[in-house]
């Protein structure tokens, strides 16, 4: 049975996981069936792979009846206004995770957690997600996850309720790079490069209206694997972002996201090389970065804030006032001190030493150039030094 035959079944499945019908606007649909013919092609999975997919579908589209029952029970909160987030972004493997849980530490700022977006909602105090049963079931879910996988946590360690990507909204939406990047190459990572995003960025920006609540602090938001992809409707929803982008080899950045994601896709693959799952993740992410570029070098340098991995792991705290003076944000004392605190204690954010071969993954230095465009002009000419 395909994953595409599966597509009023799947529905189904998530009504009844939820008790709920009403799945919001149908923009969704064309991507969703693309993704799931697209990942039906050459029976490229295997049964994990099949069931993997099949159940990630139905969480996702548990989320979206959950979020629309929210939106209909909080009108409220539908249309908060979205004032200068903090957006980091660059290419994957750039050391954002760290940035993010370093700024976010900061008690003024709100963020994006795992649990709030696979079940929205606004968000409950602190103290009482712990005891929450859907924060459990994200717990359950990561537990899971990890242990079919367990040389990922160490890679890239997700938390329940720590900060962590916008992608878990756009899923919701159906346009996500990152399910391109798990396997569903050809007709939906075209799909991806050459739609219009809008949709699913009017979608997150709800979907931060509801779960801030009436928060009115600072959003901190990050996600090298989306953002990318469509800087000018990122800009268009939000044009007074600060964005700080997050800088390293760009070798190495692509040679660390190739040997990750490579962990995964190889259990349900059966068949795929290292070398082509690489040559898959260049063609993804090479041209998301050129694009990037292309965009951040016409905006004025106060809107941007570059950071190489090397500052911030030789200075964390010092690279956090450096952004805030960038953007001109107050420095409190709350700040510095939690900044402070967490570089002393998890300054890496649950990362583990990370050992890959460029060699391995089917391209060359070169290739890895070509592909970034102009940005790799860029990153040599301001931080050849720096590796």
């Amino acid at each position: 049975m395909t994953l595409l035959s599966q597509f009023d079944a799947l529905h189904d499945q998530a009504a009844k996981a939820t008790g709920l019908d009403d799945f919001g606007s149908d923009d969704y649909v064309e991507a969703l069936k693309l993704f799931l013919s697209t990942c039906d092609k050459d029976q490229r999975f295997n049964q994990l792979g099949q069931q993997m997919t099949s159940a990630a579908t139905v969480g996702t589209l548990s989320a979206r009846l959950m979020a629309q029952q929210a939106f209909k029970a909080h009108p409220q909160f539908a249309d908060s206004v979205v004032e200068k987030p903090i957006i980091i972004l660059g290419m994957p493997r750039t050391g954002s995770t760290a940035l993010h849980r370093l700024l976010a530490k900061d008690p003024d700022c709100q963020w994006l957690t795992p649990w709030l977006c696979n079940t929205p909602m606004p968000r409950p105090p602190r103290e009482s997600w712990e005891t929450n049963s859907l924060y459990q079931m994200t717990v359950q879910g990561l537990e899971q996850f990890y242990s079919l996988f367990p040389g990922l946590i160490g890679m890239h360690p997700i938390r329940a309720g720590e900060p962590d990507e916008c992608r878990f909204i756009f899923d919701h939406t159906f346009w996500s790079p990152p399910l391109a990047g798990m396997g569903a190459f050809g007709a939906y990572s075209e799909w991806l490069a050459a739609t219009d995003a809008r949709y699913a960025y009017a979608y997150h920006r709800r979907m931060l209206s509801l779960i801030a609540g009436g928060d009115k602090r600072r959003w901190l938001l990050k996600d090298p694997t989306t953002h990318p992809f469509v800087m000018r409707t990122l800009l268009e929803t939000y044009p007074d972002a600060c964005l700080v982008y997050t800088h390293r080899d760009p070798v190495t950045a692509m040679s660390s996201v190739s040997n990750m994601v490579y962990t995964i896709r190889k259990e349900r693959e059966p068949g795929l090389s290292s070398a082509q799952n690489g040559r898959d993740q260049l063609s993804l992410w090479g041209p998301a970065t050129a694009k990037m570029e292309d965009v951040l070098s016409t905006l004025p340098p106060g809107q941007v804030c570059d950071v190489h991995i090397n500052e911030l792991e030789a200075d964390p705290v010092g690279t956090a006032e450096n952004i805030y003076r960038h953007f001109r944000f107050p420095v409190t004392d709350a700040a510095r001190e939690a900044w402070a605190h967490h570089a002393r204690t998890d300054a890496r954010s649950g990362h583990a030493l990370h050992q890959y071969k460029t060699e391995d993954c089917g391209f060359k230095s070169s290739d890895v150039y070509k592909a970034i465009g102009r940005y790799g002009d860029r990153y040599k000419r301001q931080y050849e030094n720096a590796v």
